[in-house]
């Protein structure tokens, strides 16, 4: 009987034991991951308020791209029609498609275009080249814009020089003239660009 009482009073401090550490156990899991909850909402909270910091930092910066639904050949005829105007019908440039590659006015390859619409005189000692260009993301159409710049040579045609580059955005067209106010006149660079303008919007 002693015995059985013995093994009893140990078998129930074995149990009490293990129930205890148990509980114990539970209660620093319940701990570690309420800590770990805590941790983990105030991660989320932080990078939460970053988003939306990063979001208003850039819907104030930055303009949604345009895609443009004229045509690079309607945008450059408009140009065409105007260069014809201004010279009174004496230079009406030709207008035909393009790849990328090494177009007239720039001293190495173009490329990082969709469309390009070359326009030039058919005698090439005129000063003149334009392109109206269509870039894949209007967000890249500065950068692009600057790799043009980057690669021009004003004086690609050996008897003359260009001296007014025309530049002008339109979400994701890109007009790039090179031209000579002698042949259009000391306002070209504006004339050019009106038209280019009134055609895209």
């Amino acid at each position: 009987m002693k015995k059985i009482a013995a093994l009893l009073l140990a078998l129930t401090m074995v149990i009490s034991i293990v129930a205890c550490g148990g509980n114990n156990e539970t209660t620093t899991e319940t701990t570690v991951t309420t800590e770990t909850t805590a941790t983990t909402a105030g991660d989320n909270t932080t990078t939460a308020d970053n988003t939306t910091t990063a979001g208003t930092t850039e819907a104030t910066t930055t303009q949604a791209p345009v895609t443009s639904t004229v045509s690079v050949e309607e945008a450059g005829n408009a140009v065409i029609a105007k260069v014809a105007e201004l010279t009174e019908n004496m230079m009406v440039p030709m207008g035909m498609m393009m790849e990328p590659g090494y177009l007239t006015g720039f001293d190495n390859e173009i490329t990082g275009f969709s469309e390009c619409f070359c326009f030039m005189p058919m005698i090439g000692t005129i000063p003149f080249v334009g392109y109206v260009f269509r870039v894949s993301d209007a967000s890249q159409a500065d950068a692009f814009v600057k790799t043009l710049e980057d690669n021009t040579n004003m004086r690609w045609n050996l008897c003359t020089s260009a001296d007014t580059k025309v530049v002008s955005i339109h979400g994701d067209l890109v007009l790039y003239v090179l031209c000579n106010t002698e042949n259009l006149g000391a306002n070209c660079e504006a004339d050019l660009k009106g038209a280019f303008e009134a055609a895209v919007k």
